[in-house]
């Protein structure tokens, strides 16, 4: 498809002739502020205490004294008496229960 050119700047006969001026430039639109961020208010999340059962089964309570003392000597690099690190583990799975 061939598209014709308009000639710039020429009047068609019979119509009259405008100011051939060149156009003034336009202003780019003003920039509005970004908004602001309406305030968040902190309220505390009261968060439920999940509690462990009651009552373990023997071989549960065994699992996560065998899970911690593993835990315990690993941190500590497997360095130290297997006896105290299932002592301490102990320790801590009864003060959770």
């Amino acid at each position: 498809m061939i598209a014709k050119k308009k000639a710039v700047g020429k009047a068609k006969p019979g119509a009259q002739q405008q100011d051939l001026a060149p156009a003034t430039p336009r202003k780019a639109p003003a920039q509005k502020a970004p908004a602001k961020k309406a305030a968040v208010r902190k309220t505390p999340v009261k968060k439920k205490a999940v509690a462990p059962p009651a009552v373990l089964s023997s071989e549960e309570r065994y699992r996560q004294i065998q899970q911690a003392a593993y835990f315990l000597a690993e941190k500590n690099g497997f360095r130290g008496d297997p006896l105290q690190y299932w002592t301490e583990a102990e320790q801590r799975i009864n003060a959770q229960y």
